[in-house]
């Protein structure tokens, strides 16, 4: 198990009431690159449809096709009407896919990570210019093995020969190593289709000259607010130095600001370890809504003493801090053990870790203290700093399930799917 990567001076800001004096979060830059805008909105229909009945239509699944991609670049196939056309940009391939309706479902693969959120929100900022935003919300986000495709809609009003006409454009994105795909569709309507479409495509999409490296165990957590998804938390676990291990931890949140507003927090974490499980390395990355905000390495220069140093909130730091542990930082394999050997054993009162956090203390770690509450039902409270988290803990004493309460709001995590065994 492992405290969720989410700034938890980040989560109670924005669900205290205070979003917009708090930095974020993320790992790379958003794509530079800007995509073509919306399709024009469709002819009128000979029998005019309400905004209901356009927004219910839906179609059945159509033909996997393959697509043909420049050689050595890609491999993948779609669900399409028609034939795909893929042409290709300065960095990005842009897919072209026939859905049967007034306009095509548009595709941009690109042959690197994206940050989620901010690749979603640079997109939607780029295109809609011109028209008047009504409402942009995340509506779903999917597993596609165990990496995230996240969904939103943005409802606009835009001024046309008729007059002011209504429209709704759908767009997702999945990222990935080596594998990215942001999808758009402008019609109402086609909701659960466009979904669909969207993880066909995504989970088919091989980059030809990029293998990742094959994670023991990969999990991905959904996180909702008031039954709205708002964020994911991809985690690998791979094999690393002389019998350590590599923990790679990919999130995002989208956070309403306003009706029309997003605020996207992408975060990486990336920690080793050594063979007694022992943290020897942190490297983290944060940024919010495209700007960074933590860029962050940290080292094992003895065995309890940690050496840090990159950028903070724009600010360059550096200095040390020491574990009150003299083996040094204990890793999520060793808290893990713990909690699957110790917790619910009847006797253990609580358990308590060091967990190292630059948002709540640069200098020094912060203790993580884990309470069982129900042996039967294997649920447990985690409190670190202001951040309580009631969870279910499995087998393998890791967070299956949990609420983060932040004051008046909570936040639900909750694994959607996972793969491997560490």
């Amino acid at each position: 198990m492992r405290f969720p990567s989410f700034s938890p001076v980040l989560l109670l800001a924005l669900f205290t009431g205070c979003a917009a004096s708090t930095p974020a979060v993320r790992p790379e830059p958003a794509p530079a690159e800007k995509p073509a805008p919306p399709a024009p909105p469709p002819p009128a229909e000979a029998k005019p449809m309400t905004l209901q009945e356009a927004l219910a239509r839906e179609f059945d699944a159509l033909p996997i096709k393959e697509v043909t991609f420049p050689a050595d670049t890609f491999r993948g196939q779609a669900e399409t009407s028609g034939q795909p056309e893929v042409t290709p940009h300065e960095g990005f391939l842009q897919v072209s896919i026939p859905v049967g309706t007034a306009v095509n479902m548009e595709c941009f693969v690109y042959p690197k990570h994206l940050d989620s959120g901010a690749a979603l929100l640079g997109f939607i900022q780029s295109v809609t210019e011109g028209v008047q935003l009504v409402q942009l919300r995340p509506v779903e986000i999917a597993a596609v093995g165990v990496d995230a495709v996240v969904v939103a809609h943005a409802n606009y009003v835009t001024e046309t020969p008729a007059g002011k006409q209504g429209g709704v454009l759908k767009i997702a994105v999945r990222a990935k190593s080596g594998n990215s795909v942001l999808c758009y569709h402008d019609e109402p309507g086609f909701s659960k289709s466009f979904s669909r479409m969207v993880q066909t495509f995504a989970g088919s999409l091989e980059a030809v000259d990029t293998e990742e490296v094959p994670s023991l165990y990969s999990e991905l957590q959904r996180v909702s607010f008031r039954d709205v998804p708002v964020g994911f938390e991809r985690r690998r676990v791979l094999t690393g130095k002389d019998g350590g291990k590599v923990h790679e931890v990919i999130s995002m949140m989208l956070m309403p600001r306003s009706a029309v507003d997003l605020l996207a927090e992408d975060s990486s974490h990336v920690t080793t370890t050594d063979s007694k499980g022992r943290v020897v390395s942190i490297r983290s990355a944060e940024g919010s809504s495209g700007e960074a905000t933590v860029d962050l390495t940290v080292e094992r220069t003895s065995k309890n003493v940690y050496a840090y140093q990159g950028a903070l909130s724009g600010k360059e730091v550096s200095g040390t801090f020491k574990s009150k542990d003299k083996a040094g930082l204990p890793g999520d394999e060793l808290v893990e053990a713990r909690l699957r050997d110790q917790l619910f054993d009847g006797k253990t009162k609580s358990l308590a870790f060091e967990s190292y956090d630059p948002a709540l203390d640069l200098n020094a770690p912060t203790q993580l203290t884990i309470t069982p509450l129900n042996a039967a039902e294997r649920t447990a409270q985690v409190a670190m700093g202001a951040i309580k988290i009631d969870g279910q803990v499995d087998a393998n004493g890791r967070l299956s399930k949990a609420n983060i309460n932040l004051g008046p709001a909570v936040l639900t995590m909750e694994r959607i799917a996972e793969a491997g065994q560490p």
